[in-house]
């Protein structure tokens, strides 16, 4: 014997396209789970990109400082 629920529809016919319903569901959250996953590693490495760049700006001014030569007249030869 086959039941219906109120509006005539039957019980298994109801719960297959619940269950159909809900793996849809299901998909669409994985989907959109892994699109932001993606996005914030994404501006993650960006950003580290950003940061290595700069770092190594930041080296080569403060090397450049540091190596820069220093001319004083006291180091002519005198002859």
């Amino acid at each position: 014997m086959e039941l219906y629920n109120k509006n005539g529809v039957l019980k298994k016919d109801f719960e297959t396209q619940l269950q159909l319903l809900t793996d849809q569901a299901r998909l669409i959250d994985q989907k959109l789970s892994l699109k932001i996953d993606h996005e914030i590693s994404n501006q993650f490495e960006q950003h580290q990109q950003r940061v290595k760049k700069t770092e190594n700006l930041y080296k080569k001014l403060y090397h450049r400082r540091i190596a820069l030569p220093v001319y004083s007249t006291s180091n002519r030869k005198l002859s």
